[in-house]
């Protein structure tokens, strides 16, 4: 019960904050749920509890409205819900206790729940605000002038906010019934406490002892207790015990009944919120002492973590690469946290090598070993700093983790859509939502929160930080055309994958994974098959769903190919199949800002998507690309017309060149005052 009690306090907070513009947890709503109860009891009447509340909340960046709003709507829930219970007790069981107490119930009724009730209704009528701005212009005329507009605005923050859950109702009918669900765990406590003891004479008494029965006596105690202004009803909660319950038990056994429950419903409230204040005032203060003094003649440090690196490839490793051979070109000292092992020579910039454990079947290894002291010793820097996450996982959280140790701005990018990351691994939703939220919830740590396109920040507000700045830094791409390739080259890839490039040919590059859309590039080329079009597939890339794409490719007896030519590392080999396919494919709702789609247009291949992604943002339909809806029926009739119109087609292919090839330079050019920004905010 006692369990129950605090689970169902922090829920409470937790379903009256959660809205998309507010990242709370449910863990810091239980730390609410604890000091809401703690500031209650130690106050008369609980009076001190819910301004107390309001600050702590509006401390953790919710509005003072918002704060002000979900404080009182919790307590006018709460007594309601013991206002349901105890006009119940009133009206049916009244005959259970003695007619003074009885008559002090209807007293402690009247006071502790139609009160809070009538007055939470009046806080939110424009007289009660004439009222006390009335109050403040009698006794306070020298401040009344700038308090006015203060307190104005708050009360009407504060309306306004408790307005908007008119249109959220099944909120309060959720929060309402695990406000009746406390209440009930908060009087059965009794009953639990008083079943441990002997019970010879439980039988011989009347009224009989059984749950209802204590569940209502302890109904009538509660708003008697609620009439008394001391601690906690200290005094008076003894009282009313021993009162109600002598009935049942007495001597020893009544007083250790009584400890218990007092302990239950009192002092381990005060010993938790204790414990919150003091652990709350060491962080403040640890935090102010620990206050690190920055040398800003020291030249930046700029350190870039990720969870992959060469020799796997995805956008992420090659947007690492890029921005770290970026930043060396700059002149700034940067480091690259990854899982790696070999030789490091090659690269232009330090690589901080984190040992790592591949598993079969997992596409990336998993790095380890990098909370050694000795480890962390490498990010020790008196100059100023930056740590550049582009995960949310394990080195993401590494570098929040050594941000918040040495005072150092952590910026986040935001590169993938993570829920359909979890579901395509789980095919669960309340599953990958929960993985999706606890992911946000690094998003929502970081000191900046970056992104690679305007239609990602539409992904990132739908996941639920929607109140949060984000800085657009859209891709770029480093590949060149070979204009004049190496005949031999193009003889030998021909040769080694059995590509034949006198047939028309559809190209896709990335990841073998479901969630580029993969199963709809190979039905769109069955139903080409069904059309006795004759083009081939190429598909360049490897992923942890590559055998099970294998085997749906065969499932369907093609007479067109399907070629998978695995990771193609050589540049010059893969501009030759850029430079000689007809038409890129690549259908992916997944992909935000994909690099693929920059390097088929500097080669002048026009590139097909799908409507309503966030690719299809950047293309012009018969324009610079080329955008289509539907299934694979409806793709594979597009195809036709594309591949049957090549100077329309070639046409299309030119303006991509100009319109969306994106060097890395380019993209990235302003880096260095964006990181300079962000220290200048972090250190003001």
């Amino acid at each position: 019960m006692f369990l129950l009690i605090i689970i169902s306090s922090g829920y409470r907070y937790w379903i009256l904050l959660k809205d998309k513009n507010i990242m709370v947890s449910f863990w810091q709503s239980i730390r609410f749920g604890i000091l809401a109860r703690y500031y209650v009891l130690i106050t008369p009447w609980g009076l001190g509890s819910q301004p107390i509340m309001i600050g702590l909340i509006y401390q953790k960046g919710v509005s003072i409205g918002k704060a002000t709003s979900v404080v009182m709507l919790d307590l006018l829930l709460m007594r309601l819900a013991m206002t349901i219970i105890v006009a119940f007790a009133l009206i049916f069981y009244g005959y259970l206790i003695n007619p003074t107490i009885l008559l002090f119930a209807w007293f402690g009724f009247l006071f502790t729940c139609l009160g809070p009730i009538f007055f939470v209704a009046a806080s939110l009528s424009p007289f009660i605000e004439k009222l006390t701005l009335q109050f403040l212009r009698i006794f306070f005329p020298k401040k009344y002038p700038r308090w006015k507009l203060s307190i104005s605005d708050s009360l009407n923050q504060y309306r306004k906010a408790f307005n908007n859950y008119k249109y959220k109702q099944s909120k309060l009918w959720i929060v309402l019934i695990w406000s009746i669900i406390s209440q009930l765990a908060l009087l059965s406590l009794p009953f639990f406490i008083l079943s441990t003891f002997p019970q010879t004479n439980f039988g011989l008494i009347n009224p009989p002892f059984n749950y209802f029965n204590v569940l209502m006596m302890m109904a009538f105690a509660n708003v008697v207790l609620g009439t008394v202004p001391t601690l906690g009803s200290a005094g008076a909660a003894e009282f009313t015990f021993t009162t109600l319950f002598n009935v049942f038990l007495s001597g020893q056994f009544l007083i250790i009944a009584i400890f218990v429950w007092r302990f239950l419903l009192f002092y381990i409230w005060l010993i938790l919120g204790m414990l919150m204040t003091i652990s709350a005032q060491i962080k403040m203060r640890n935090l102010k002492n620990k206050t690190k003094k920055i040398n800003f003649k020291l030249p930046l440090k700029v350190f870039l973590f990720n969870d992959g690196f060469y020799p796997l490839i995805d956008g992420v490793v090659r947007t690492v690469d890029a921005y770290a051979r970026h930043l060396v070109s700059e002149g700034i000292d940067v480091s690259v946290v990854v899982p790696f092992q070999g030789d490091v020579t090659p690269f232009p910039y330090r690589i901080i090598a984190v040992p790592q454990l591949k598993i079969p079947g997992l596409f990336y290894p998993i790095p380890y070993g990098y909370n050694r002291q000795k480890f962390r010793k490498l990010f020790n820097y008196d100059g100023p700093t930056i740590y550049h996450a582009h995960t949310p996982f394990l080195l993401g959280n590494l570098a929040l983790k050594l941000a918040k140790k040495n005072q150092v701005p952590l910026i986040a990018t935001f590169h993938s859509k993570y829920y359909e990351d979890y579901y395509a691994a789980t095919k669960s939703k309340w599953l990958s939502k929960i993985l999706n939220n606890l992911t946000m919830q690094f998003f929502s740590k970081a000191f900046a929160l970056w992104t690679v396109s305007k239609a990602t920040v539409k992904t990132i507000q739908n996941y639920g930080l929607s109140r949060r700045g984000i800085k657009v830094i859209s891709n770029g791409t480093d590949i060149q055309a070979f204009h004049n390739p190496n005949p031999q080259k193009l003889i030998e890839l021909q040769d080694k994958f059995r590509i034949d490039f006198n047939q028309k040919t559809i190209l896709f590059v990335g990841q073998i994974i479901w969630q580029k859309n993969l199963k709809l590039i190979i039905d769109t080329l069955h139903e080409l098959d069904h059309l006795n079009r004759r083009y081939q597939l190429v598909l360049v890339g490897e992923g942890r769903h590559q055998e099970a794409i294998q085997s749906y490719a065969q499932e369907k007896n093609m007479k067109n190919k399907v070629i998978f030519t695995g990771k193609i590392t050589d540049n010059q080999n893969l501009s030759l199949l850029y430079k000689n396919a007809d038409l890129f494919f690549f259908p992916s709702a997944y992909d935000n800002d994909p690099l693929v789609v920059k390097e088929a247009s500097v080669h002048a291949l026009p590139t097909l998507v799908m409507k309503h992604t966030s690719i299809a943002d950047q293309i012009m339909d018969n324009v610079n690309g080329f955008i289509q809806s539907g299934n694979a029926k409806n793709f594979a009739k597009r195809i036709i017309e594309i591949l049957d119109r090549p100077s329309k087609r070639k046409k299309v292919g030119e303006q991509a060149q100009i319109d969306l090839v994106k060097r890395w330079p380019d993209t990235l050019r302003n880096l260095k005052k964006e990181y300079q920004s962000v220290i200048k905010k972090y250190y003001p």
